[in-house]
């Protein structure tokens, strides 16, 4: 009597050893029933004596015979991942199969699970890369264009308030005399404004 080799198995009261199928396997020899595969592993053909791991982008839950690509919006960026993980807020994962998530550039934000980064709307910008959401403009600045990811002061003689898409001049009798103003002063008595 001799103990199956590793890849078979041998049932209490059967004659001959039986590989293992697919999905199964038996790492030692002498065994009477094989293993299933573990999650973030496959077995793709009868008699195996190990199991593979997923690779970086895959994932396969218990007993799988492939692994399956991580759909875009997720991500798996180590070998024998049983599950894919969300992109975080700030970064996206733009097709299936990805091992790692890629930030958003400077003037865009992604929320979580997200496949594409969108940019800031006028009146809103983001000043660095990763962001889940856009900064306001600051009143006596604007930002006129979508995308941006810097916001603009407004010039002397004009104002604007939080949100802005553009700056309005000041009302006549009155002065914003600097950059970055969010109101206009009244002219002294006596005076005028040009």
């Amino acid at each position: 009597c001799s103990a199956c080799p590793e890849g078979t198995y041998k049932g209490a009261g059967s004659g001959a050893c039986i590989d293992c199928s697919v999905g199964t396997y038996a790492s030692d020899t002498g065994q009477s029933s094989c293993l299933l595969v573990d999650g973030g592993n496959f077995v793709d053909s009868t008699g195996a004596s190990e199991q593979t791991p997923c690779e970086p982008g895959k994932y396969s839950g218990a007993a799988a015979i492939e692994c399956s690509d991580c759909d875009a919006g997720t991500f798996a960026d180590e070998e024998g991942s049983s599950t894919c993980i969300f992109a975080a807020a700030g970064y996206v994962v733009a097709s299936d199969g990805a091992s790692e998530e890629v930030e958003c550039p400077a003037g865009t934000f992604s929320v979580t699970a997200a496949t594409e980064c969108s940019d800031c709307p006028a009146g809103y910008y983001t000043d660095q890369g990763g962001e889940s959401s856009c900064l306001t403009a600051d009143a006596g600045y604007y930002v006129a264009s979508d995308g941006a990811s810097e916001q603009t002061p407004c010039e002397a003689g004009r104002i604007s308030e939080s949100f802005a898409t553009e700056c309005r001049d000041c009302e006549d009798g009155t002065y914003a005399d600097s950059e970055g103003m969010s109101t206009c002063t009244l002219a002294d008595a006596g005076t005028y404004v040009e």
